[in-house]
């Protein structure tokens, strides 16, 4: 790899994590979309040890429990390893996906176009242009 890509790269990664730092000043959840679902999901796997198939915590029906489940077990598997609270693991979580996502573009961009075009996707996933005007709280 170049090391004029590498170093753009970093960039790109470093934009990102600038960009959603923001969720460590605010004082609420940054989780996705409708923020209590997930979590009260996730609390009842930790306080009572099986996945609520059967409870509805999305403001009285609508949605499913299966819906995300993979963020409501790692949300709950984090809390449960670490002792942390639910807010601090959503937070870092933010911060675990805007490493990830312009990495993930840039392999993406590199294999179908390049290593010019793999840094050019990594820019642009991350910024999150309708994220910093509409709101605080950047979500995952």
């Amino acid at each position: 790899m170049d090391r004029r890509v590498l170093l753009l790269l970093v960039g790109a990664l470093l934009l990102s994590l600038y960009t959603h730092v923001m969720v460590f000043s605010e004082w609420h959840m940054p989780t996705y979309g409708n923020t209590m679902i997930h979590v009260a999901a996730a609390r009842h796997l930790v306080e009572h040890g099986y996945y609520p198939l059967d409870n509805d915590y999305s403001y009285g029906g609508g949605i499913s429990n299966l819906y995300v489940p993979v963020y409501r077990f790692a949300l709950a598997e984090g809390v449960f390893l670490t002792g942390a609270d639910y807010d601090i693991i959503s937070r870092l979580f933010v911060m675990a996906f805007a490493l990830l996502v312009p990495l993930g573009f840039f392999l993406l961009g590199r294999t179908a176009f390049g290593e010019w075009a793999g840094v050019a996707a990594a820019f642009l996933s991350s910024l999150v242009p309708e994220l910093l005007i509409y709101t605080v709280r950047p979500l995952p």
